[in-house]
Order: C-alpha cells, then sequence, then structure tokens
C-alpha cells in the first residue's frame, strides 16, 4: 500500500497528495493499493491523518519519504504516532 498525504497549498484547489496518487497511477501502480489523505497541511498534521487510514489498515512501520532535509522532522512526528 502507498500513502500519500498532503492538502492543497493556499490557493491552489488541488490537494498535494491528489497530484501524487494520479502520478503514480500513471506509472502503474493499482488504485487498490493507493490511500490518500488530502486534509494535511502541516508534517504534524500530515502524520496524524495519515496515522488513522494506516491504523485502519493495520500497519505499523513505514517506509517513510521525502526530501533529506525533511525527513528527521517527518521521522520524528510518524515514531510519535507510534509508527517504526
Amino acid at each position: 500500500v502507498v500513502l500519500f498525504s498532503g492538502g492543497a497549498p493556499r490557493g491552489v484547489d488541488c490537494p498535494v497528495a491528489d497530484v501524487m496518487a494520479d502520478l503514480a497511477r500513471g506509472f502503474g501502480v493499482p488504485p487498490s493499493s493507493i490511500l490518500v489523505e488530502t486534509e494535511s497541511h502541516s508534517t504534524s498534521e500530515n502524520a496524524a491523518r495519515s496515522a488513522r487510514l494506516l491504523r485502519g489498515i493495520g500497519a505499523g512501520r513505514l517506509l517513510l519519504v521525502t526530501d533529506r532535509l525533511h525527513m528527521p522532522r517527518a521521522a520524528g512526528v510518524f515514531a510519535r504516532e507510534g509508527f517504526q
């Protein structure tokens, strides 16, 4: 399962997560393997809102993908949500 997380930036109608999910589908990722969280506007919100979806499918361990400068903060908030 691949989860894409991120809301729409101010002044933009399309959430970032929807754009990433569309790109993944274009590369052949089956729609049934994609989860999308489109309401978050911060790293903390990304983790909290994603956690609800991930717990719903029984996930406990993640492969977190983000840029290298953002990784320490993202890893920290997902760890606080209880994920490895």
